[in-house]
């Protein structure tokens, strides 16, 4: 008798998440995705809080597209657990009848890889919906050998498909130079992501909060069109009855989150780095390496890059 995973999954993480609350028209988000089609990759990468998961779920809602999700995390770098929840979801959100050989495949207890990942290819050939298929949170992904399965299925599936894979660094393992070069790729990064200005004016008024055009100016100034801290000081404001935006984008609501998703998952030394080039408007590996007293700031700002925790960097020299 053989083990199903299949009995074992959180169908959670194969929802497509739901969005609270009043959205604003993203259109500059929105008309960089409506251009996936014949796409076999598009992908999103900025640090947590910059609203990756909002923007998309958001366009799918208004383009009325089926979308296969997968949330990850640590657990998922099993390849045969991966590939169940991929087509367990895709079975669910897009089409039924994908993947029946496969999942037998899968639960058998001498597992073939290559015919695994051969059968999930041929499906989408034999079955010709269109396939939209998101891998959210990414970067939890750290096994060399999924990695690098994933990486060869993107290189061969058709053109009826595309993946969206949701992602806090750029440390893939993915031919994104190869899909780019083709134009099968849409990247959208952090910049991307920050409110503009008219955006944060929307998104305020449709919280019922319309500041002063100066007020304004310093919110989104002050902001940076960070959407996690607009929406703390919204939150702070609910609770302490005060509309002081400027107040409250300094609030501990912020402070905690940064701290618990950010701050405290990050390497003493690489934290160090952080807080000792903090003082600095921009350096380079060299700058740093003789402020600091060290030999590795090549290696820490790659690293920082590919994380999307730089900012000020002058990549130039590296």
């Amino acid at each position: 008798m053989t083990f199903s995973f299949k009995e074992i999954i959180v169908y959670a993480k194969i929802e497509k998440p739901f969005i609270q609350g009043p959205l604003i028209s993203r259109k500059n988000i929105e008309n960089i995705l409506d251009n996936y089609i014949n796409k076999k990759l598009v992908f999103i990468s900025a640090q947590s809080g910059f609203g990756k998961t909002i923007a998309l779920t958001n366009w799918l809602d208004k383009t009325n597209k089926n979308i296969a999700w997968f949330l990850v995390d640590e657990k998922d770098n099993d390849i045969i657990l991966f590939m169940t929840y991929l087509v367990v979801s895709i079975q669910k959100n897009i089409n039924i009848n994908f993947g029946k050989d496969l999942i037998l495949e899968l639960d058998k207890v001498n597992r073939d890889l290559d015919k695994i990942i051969n059968l999930f290819i041929n499906d989408f050939f034999i079955y010709p919906n269109e396939y939209l298929i998101a891998i959210d949170n990414y970067q939890h992904i750290r096994n060399i050998k999924l990695l690098e399965m994933i990486n060869f299925i993107l290189n061969n599936i058709p053109k009826n498909v595309t993946f969206f894979i949701l992602s806090r660094n750029k440390n893939l393992l993915i031919d994104l130079d190869k899909f780019r070069s083709k134009n099968q790729l849409i990247e959208i990064y952090d910049d991307q992501l920050k409110l503009e200005f008219e955006e944060l004016k929307e998104f305020l008024e449709l919280n019922h909060i319309k500041p002063e055009k100066k007020d304004l100016e310093q919110i989104y100034n002050k902001s940076e069109g960070w959407i996690l801290s607009i929406n703390t000081m919204l939150l702070s404001s609910k609770y302490t009855k005060s509309f002081d935006l400027l107040t409250n984008l300094d609030n501990k609501y912020l402070f905690d989150y940064i701290f618990n998703e950010i701050i405290d998952k990050i390497d003493l030394n690489i934290l160090d780095f952080l807080l000792k080039t903090s003082l600095l408007n921009s350096f380079n590996y060299e700058l740093a390496n003789l402020i600091l007293n060290i030999k590795n700031s090549f290696q820490i700002i790659e690293f920082l890059s590919k994380n999307n925790l730089s900012s000020d960097v002058d990549v130039t020299t590296i």
